[in-house]
This record gives C-alpha cells, structure tokens and sequence, in this order.
C-alpha cells in the first residue's frame, strides 16, 4: 500500500487545492505559501465581534464567528471562485476541518449537536453540481464528531443572486425561503453554517425557520465574512 503510494504520488504528485502547484513534504491539501496567505479574521467565537454585531437583535444567537475576510483582492476571492465556479469541494471541506482544529477547544465548549449547512434550492444545486457550504460544514463536522445534517432545512424558493442587490433587496429575496423538517429542536444546539455572510439576510431567515422549531441554541459560523 505504501508502495503503491509513492508510486502514485511520484507520477502524479498531489497538488495544492487552492494554487494546483504540487506539494511537498510536510504539506498537505493546501501549500505553506497558501496557507500562509488566508486571510484569517482571528475574531473569538463569540457575540461580541464584528460578525455577530451583524446579526445583533434580529435573531438571538449564542454565537457567530467567519473564518477568513472577504474583499475583492485578497486569497479569500481566489479560494471562493475556486470552490463556487471550478467545483473544488474538496477544497470547501478541507477549509471546514482546518477551521475546527483551529478552534477545536473554543468549539468543544459550545457542545454542539448538529451542523446545519444553508442549502441551495434543489435546481441551483443541479445546476452547480454540490453546495460548497455544505463541504464547509461537512469538514468542520469530521473534525469535530459530529452530526452534520443536510436534511434539517429545506429551501423552498429559487432566488435570483444576492450579489448586486442592496440591502432591503437582499432581505426580501430570501424572506421566508426556509422550512424545517423537525417537530422540536427543544435539546439541540445547532450551528448554522454559510459560505459568507455579508448583510446577515440569508443566515437571519433560515435562523427564523430552525427557532419555528425551538433549538436549545443556535450558532454561526461562516467560511468568509465580507464586510461591505
């Protein structure tokens, strides 16, 4: 097996998933001057930062936090296009379990049961071929034991992109999207999981679907945080 690995790795030496250079010894899945460029925020997984600030007195969290900073011009807009547009989940999934070891002992506390990932409508997600959120929350899940579950929320309305769209706009394009599938949620602490979080609409309605359905406690967590 070990020998068939070399071999491998010899003719076909693994890549970085974010640049496609190859790896070296000692690196794995993404390359020291990569990782060395994530534009972390560094911000404590708590209700005091600027992501949790966001959402202050629409939904009642226990938490937010996003991993990496979002502008234009930074590695983060590589990284993104890479996973939305090339299809590099493993890439998503990867930064999931990054993130969790990361933050291993700040997320143990907060005992969590389930990793929720916001989904796609069902004919986006055909059209794309996965949800890069869901790889996010799947890494961050393997990394932490526990459930990740892509059935607890359902989006019922395809929505036009919230790219250009102000903020009023924003909120209205996913008003009511999001239903539940669970009769009480009374014993579980769920972490909401996005790929970004930029005015908070998204992740504020689909939080307003899982507390139909009173969640001991919900949390967020992003993989990016763009700050317009």
């Amino acid at each position: 097996m070990l020998l068939s690995q070399s071999l491998k790795d010899l003719f076909y030496p693994p890549l970085c998933l974010s640049c496609k250079q190859w790896l070296i010894k000692g690196e794995s899945d993404l390359c020291f001057a990569c990782l060395s460029q994530l534009p972390e925020t560094r911000y404590p997984i708590d209700i005091q930062n600027p992501v949790a600030q966001i959402l202050w007195g629409r939904i009642p969290l226990k938490y937010a936090c996003s991993f990496l900073m979002f502008n234009a011009l930074n590695k983060t807009h590589d990284i993104l296009h890479n996973i939305k547009y090339k299809g590099n989940k493993e890439l998503a999934k990867f930064l999931g379990q990054h993130f969790a070891t990361i933050y291993l002992k700040q997320l143990k506390l907060l005992e969590i049961d389930e990793i929720v990932p916001i989904p796609l409508h069902p004919r986006k997600k055909r059209m794309r071929g996965f949800n890069q959120a869901e790889y996010f929350a799947q890494g961050m899940a393997e990394a932490l034991q526990c459930i990740c579950n892509t059935k607890r929320l359902k989006r019922t309305k395809f929505t036009a992109t919230q790219t250009k769209k102000s903020r009023a706009e924003r909120w209205e394009n996913v008003r009511e999207i999001f239903t539940c599938s669970a009769p009480e949620l009374t014993s579980k602490n769920i972490l909401l999981v996005d790929d970004v979080i930029t005015t908070g609409a998204t992740i504020e309605s689909a939080a307003k679907a899982l507390l139909l359905k009173n969640p001991k406690s919900i949390g967020v967590i992003t993989l990016a945080f763009a700050n317009d």
